[in-house]
Formats: structure tokens, C-alpha cells, sequence
């Protein structure tokens, strides 16, 4: 085959540059710059690669088109009927027919111009309903305007085509932006095609789904803050961990900033109002209508295998034992994968509380409308100054004086004996009194200090079988004493009857406040079951 073709040969002449270095110093910095870079060899450049791709846009770029011209020699030879096979035919040089082949070759009308010029598009791993996007940059090189289809994606694959394809104008560029949702675990592949009347570019998509999974370093569905001071804060920390080899982006936040979540636990809060043991899901905010309970950060991403802290934070502002919320995390791509937490709380304006008591100054489940926190201060603000002017010892002692008792109940359960007639067992029940301590800055000092208790006519309770082993105790900071209270029946009581007694409990911390504890005795059968 001959081929004729005109290869015009440049000659390049280089100029050899010697430059001196400058002597190096501490307040300049001397870059070197290759004024003659090497050109690598064709056999080094890597057939698809980066520099390939680059290479090739250029010259398709800059490509006017071209004719090659090829002349085909055809020997015809003579063979005889029946000739064997075998026997090779014998050619002519004068014999000879020539084939003119004429090879237009005309530049393309668009070319990928994108960073990354690759015909393989690579997604990566993605975790399952999270959102990955690459775009494709097509430039219209030819003369006139082009207009670009595409080939169908799988309608129930997870590749889309995210927005339409436009005419481009000469030299414009357009954009074609691809996304990649995952729906399972697997590795998925795709041909895609852009044609136009002369120009046809092919991508293969490849990406692969991955299952996301995280963990809490909190494995239990309820975390209880305890008590805290009015208007002090209790944080504690949760670990999350991203078990997945890609990145996940989660959410937490609370059920008490959902309307709807409100008004749900609302409704089976006063379906409950009667049952002592039901715990709202939702409690009561502070007073200001905000939530006491708040987590950080609410939103983020955690890298594959890495680990970030949540902080829970505890900041009411009045007296309750019904603080509660849920705290939900979950992935934003998959809301299946999550995870809840009831919290609970509880607070008081005094350092010292008694904890395995029933409070009867109000519902279980609803907060007290007498004399709250809030009613205390504004009295307390509104007789600070009269307080200070008034010298009378006879005069009447103000809100912020009165020490009014808190009233408990503590009902201690008999069982009889089945088998002797007045027989009964001691009952007993342990309640705790504790101290709390103070984290403000402002009160590090008072914050230290302990608190004590006394139980006065002690002889009274002890006349109807009631006897508390502590009678009076100091309990430091932070701290708690447990008291355990036991009731004998006495002798020739009715098991039909209820037994009450009174005591009273006196507390000393920041400020004294008095108890009043009810004490009940039951007698009841062995198969009754007191929780």
C-alpha cells in the first residue's frame, strides 16, 4: 500500500539560558523555574490517562481537518478451471488495477473540556440516600450552533440526569450535571452517550452504594440528668462513632421543637392523668416557654471511621421533677437509621431534695400551679426593699420569710401471713436525701458547702410501729444519705385499716425548708404487688 501524504517538519531552535543562582537570605525566598521542561515520550504518556485526555482535547481543538489519500495496487492473476489449489497464481506486474482511496477526516463539533477529561466517570462510594454529583463540560468547537441529545439513563437505576440539554452557541460551554443515589449496597456501572449530527462522546459511570451504620458510645434509651439548680446547666457527652468506610451526615435534634410531637404526648398526658407511674415523653418547657433540654452540634458530617462528640445540656430555671424530652439522630440520607433517647430531669430552687417519695403537692404528671418559682421571686422583688426599711419585729413576715412545708407521702406495705392469722411482715422503704451542688462561678463557695437533717417527734411515729433508723445526719455537697424507714403492724390491728403517721423533716443548705412526710402503713396479701 502506497500512501501520499505532505508532512511539513518545523525546526525549533533552542537557546541554552545559564542563570545564576542568588545567594539565599533570611527575608527573600528564591523559586527556580525550568525554563525547559521536558516533553515526555509518546510510550510515556498512558493511553486514557489525565495528560492523554488533555493532549487530545488540544488537538481536537485546535484541528482544522484534513484529507489523506491512499492508492491501493490490485494484482490480477490468471487461474486455470480445475487448477489445484495448491499451486500459488502466477502475477503480472502489467496486470495490475489501482484502487484511489480519498480519507476526509473532519474535525468534531463539541469536546469534554471538564478538570477531570475522562471518559470513565467515577461517583465513588456513597453511602444509600445521599446525593453525589459530577458534571460533565461539553464545548461547542465547531462554527455553528449544536444541538446536543442523550442516551436514556435507567429509570429505576440510581443515575439521573439532573438537567436538560440545551442548543450551544459556538464556543460556549455546556454543563451536564449527573447525580448518583444509591438505593442498596452494591456496585454499579452505566453507558451513557452525547451525540449530535457528526460528534458522539461516550462515558461509562461507575460508583459503588454503601450501607451506612453508626454507634453511640450510650447504649441504654434513657439518660436521667438528675437534679439541678434552677438556672445552672448539667452537659454530659455522647460519642458517636461512623462504623461505615464513607462519610454520613446525621441530625439531632428534639421531639419538644416539633408541634406535632407536642401536641401527641399533650394528649396521652391527660389520658394518664390518673396513673401515677406514666412519664411523659415531653415535659414541661421553662418559664420563658424554651426548651431545658438542648443538644450541640444539631447537624454535621463524621468522616469514615472517625468519631464526634454530642453534648446534652440540662439548664432548667424552676422547681420540677417532670422535665423530659427525646432526643432523636438520625442519617439525613436514611431516616430509617437513627436513634432515640428519653431524657429526664429534675430541678429545684433549694440545694436540698428527697428522692423515693410521692410529692402531693401536685399531679404526677401535671406541675403545681401553687406558689411556683416564679410567683416566689416576683414577691421576693417586690418586698426587697420594704424588707430592708422595716424595723418592727412584730410585723408580718413576707413570702420570702415563710417557710412553708413541703408535703410528701411514703406508703409502706404489710404482706400477712397465709398460713398464721395476725401474722405480718416488717415493711420497708428507703428514701434518700441529698445535696446539691452549686456550679455557678458565682457561688463556689456556697457551691461546697454541705446541708444537714433532722426529723422531729420521732416518739409519735414510733407509737404506731413507724421507725426511721437516721434521725439526723449532714450530707455533704453533691452528695446523698439514705434513710430507710420500716412499719410493724402492731398488735391487734385491722388489715382493713390504714395506719398514718406524720413527721417532720427539717432541711439546712442555703436556706431551711421543712417536710411534712406522710407516712402510710398497708397491710396487704402476697400476691399484691406494690409497684
Amino acid at each position: 500500500m502506497i500512501q501520499y501524504s505532505e508532512v511539513a517538519e518545523v525546526q525549533r531552535s533552542k537557546k541554552k539560558t545559564n542563570l545564576r543562582s542568588k545567594p539565599e537570605s533570611s527575608l527573600s525566598i528564591h523559586k527556580q523555574v525550568d525554563l525547559n521542561p521536558k516533553t515526555p515520550e509518546p510510550d510515556q504518556i498512558e493511553t486514557g490517562s489525565a495528560d492523554y485526555m488533555n493532549g487530545l482535547s488540544s488537538a481536537l481543538n485546535t484541528y482544522s481537518g484534513g484529507l489523506q489519500y491512499f492508492q491501493i495496487p490490485c494484482y490480477i492473476s490468471t487461474v486455470k478451471e480445475h487448477q489445484d489449489s495448491e499451486i500459488k497464481p502466477s502475477y503480472s506486474i502489467h496486470n495490475t488495477i489501482y484502487l484511489d482511496v480519498v480519507c476526509p477526516s473532519v474535525k468534531p463539533e463539541m469536546i469534554v473540556v471538564s478538570s477531570e477529561i475522562n471518559k470513565t466517570i467515577e461517583f465513588g462510594k456513597v453511602t444509600i440516600g445521599q446525593k453525589c454529583i459530577r458534571k460533565i463540560a461539553i464545548k461547542n468547537i465547531s462554527k455553528s450552533t449544536i444541538e446536543p441529545k442523550s442516551s436514556l439513563v435507567d429509570t429505576g437505576g440510581p443515575f439521573l440526569l439532573l438537567n436538560s440539554l440545551r442548543p450551544i452557541e459556538p464556543g460556549s460551554i455546556l454543563n451536564i450535571i449527573v447525580g448518583f443515589i444509591p438505593n442498596k449496597s452494591s456496585v454499579f456501572h452505566e453507558n451513557f452517550e452525547i451525540k449530535t449530527s457528526k460528534s458522539n462522546l461516550s462515558f461509562v459511570f461507575n460508583a459503588i452504594g454503601v450501607e451506612p451504620s453508626f454507634s453511640l458510645s450510650f447504649d441504654g434509651n434513657s439518660l436521667d440528668f438528675g437534679y439541678c439548680l434552677a438556672n445552672e446547666k448539667i452537659e454530659k457527652t455522647i460519642e458517636m462513632k461512623n462504623n461505615s468506610n464513607v462519610s454520613i451526615e446525621y441530625r439531632a435534634y428534639l421531639e419538644s421543637k416539633n408541634e406535632s410531637s407536642k401536641r401527641e404526648s399533650e394528649f396521652k398526658r391527660f389520658q394518664n392523668l390518673n396513673n401515677p407511674n406514666y412519664k411523659s415523653i415531653i415535659g414541661p418547657n421553662n418559664q420563658l416557654g424554651l426548651s431545658c433540654f438542648d443538644v450541640f452540634p444539631v447537624q454535621g458530617s463524621i468522616a469514615g471511621g472517625s468519631k464526634m462528640d454530642l453534648k446534652i445540656s440540662f439548664s432548667p430555671d424552676h422547681t420540677s421533677d417532670l422535665y423530659a424530652d427525646t432526643l432523636r439522630i438520625s442519617l439525613i440520607a436514611n431516616e430509617k437509621n437513627s436513634r432515640s433517647i428519653q431524657l429526664f430531669g429534675k430541678s429545684r430552687k433549694k440545694n436540698m431534695y428527697i428522692r423515693g417519695v410521692e410529692y402531693l403537692a401536685a399531679n404526677s404528671n401535671t406541675e403545681s400551679m401553687i406558689l411556683t418559682d416564679l410567683e416566689l421571686d416576683e414577691h421576693q422583688e417586690e418586698n426587697k426593699d420594704d424588707k430592708q426599711n422595716k424595723s418592727d419585729k412584730n410585723a408580718p413576715k413576707t413570702v420570702e420569710e415563710l417557710v412553708i412545708p413541703t408535703s410528701v407521702l411514703l406508703t409502706l406495705y404489710s404482706i400477712s401471713s397465709s398460713k398464721t392469722v395476725g401474722e405480718y411482715s416488717i415493711a420497708e422503704k428507703v428514701m434518700h436525701i441529698g445535696c446539691l451542688k452549686s456550679n455557678a462561678p458565682t457561688d463556689k463557695k456556697d457551691g461546697k458547702k454541705s446541708g444537714d437533717f433532722t426529723f422531729d417527734n420521732i416518739k409519735e411515729i414510733a407509737a404506731k410501729g413507724f421507725n426511721i433508723d437516721l434521725t439526723k445526719s449532714a450530707v455533704e455537697a453533691g452528695g446523698e444519705r439514705q434513710v430507710k424507714v420500716t412499719w410493724k403492724p402492731p398488735q391487734g390491728i385491722d388489715p382493713k385499716q390504714t395506719v398514718q403517721a406524720k413527721v417532720m423533716l427539717t432541711t439546712r443548705a442555703n436556706t431551711t425548708e421543712i417536710w411534712n412526710i406522710i407516712l402510710e402503713g398497708k397491710i396487704v396479701s402476697e400476691s399484691f404487688n406494690s409497684n
